[in-house]
């Protein structure tokens, strides 16, 4: 292995958490986004799955219906995705939900 590489397992990353979550949560600390499979308290240290297939939550009602292959940014106020705006593109959705869906099924793009 080479001296500089100090994980191998690219999809997933150890961190030290910032807050108390829950397995499952999404997790943003600046540009890292994952989800965290396991739950923790400030300090512990988690994993974050940061690639791959997950379902994350949305808003439900008009124009949450997103298109498969649609970019997603995460909604830190409202803890859920959103059509990409101006933040970090994070997610490509799988498949496409219906508007009354509470969940969608995304690619995470790290």
């Amino acid at each position: 292995m080479a001296k500089n590489v100090t994980q191998t397992e690219d999809e997933r990353v150890l961190v030290v958490a910032a807050a108390t979550f829950t397995a499952g949560a999404v997790i943003v600390r600046n540009r890292l986004i994952g989800i965290a499979l396991n739950s923790g308290v400030s300090g512990d240290l988690i994993t974050l799955q940061r690639r791959g297939v997950a379902r994350v939550p949305k808003a439900t009602g008009a124009g949450t219906d997103f298109a498969v292959g649609a970019a997603l940014e995460w909604d830190a106020g409202n803890s859920r995705v959103a059509a990409l705006n101006s933040g970090v593109h994070a997610f490509t959705v799988l498949r496409q939900p219906a508007t009354a869906d509470a969940v969608v099924e995304v690619l995470l793009i790290a």
